[in-house]
């Protein structure tokens, strides 16, 4: 059996919400918006790099290659997956969308979930941390168990730290307009 469908994590992040507001009730009104936009971010991140998720062994080995090689587990320079694929450009870019959405809603949510908002620094830690963590995840998985069906692309932790960044500069500017300093 195989999970192709999110609902899994909207599940957890339903449960998630209730469980946040409950234990700690933000401050500020827009924190509730924030809370479920950050959230919504997450699912779909969630479901760009965790799906199609095996649940049993039969289909996880519908999964594997055990001669898979290292240079299609595990892509370092992103520069080189474009040029490889520059006659698919089209079909590198559809895959990364919901990777794009899910970073700038990310982005965008960070400092509405809670009552003071974060340093840029702590941003770019979290617009690195998060995606390096999944390449990571990734590339051990596929290296250890020859699963084949996500790459590890360091591409991948660049778009997202640029989605990201777009995201929390919109927010900024929506700030700027709500306080009207434009």
């Amino acid at each position: 059996m195989v999970l192709m469908e999110p609902i899994l994590y909207i599940i957890i992040a339903v449960i998630t919400y209730g469980i946040w507001i409950w234990k700690k009730k933000p401050l500020r009104a827009i924190s509730y918006l924030g809370r479920i936009v950050f959230l919504t971010g997450c699912v779909i991140l969630l479901t760009y790099y965790l799906l199609p998720l095996p649940l049993d062994s039969v289909a996880f080995r519908l999964f594997m290659d055990p001669l898979l090689p290292l240079n299609e587990a595990i892509k370092i320079n992103p520069v080189a997956q474009v040029l490889e694929d520059k006659r698919h450009l089209d079909y590198y870019f559809a895959n990364l969308f919901s990777l794009f959405g899910g970073a700038a809603l990310c982005g965008f949510s960070v400092d509405l979930l809670f009552d003071k908002t974060l340093s840029v620094r702590k941003h770019l830690q979290l617009s690195f941390l998060i995606p390096a963590g999944f390449f990571v995840f990734h590339a051990a998985f596929r290296l250890l168990t020859g699963y084949k069906w996500k790459i590890a692309d360091s591409g991948q932790i660049l778009w997202f730290m640029l989605f990201y960044f777009l995201g929390y500069g919109v927010c900024l500017l929506a700030e700027k307009v709500r306080k009207g300093d434009s």
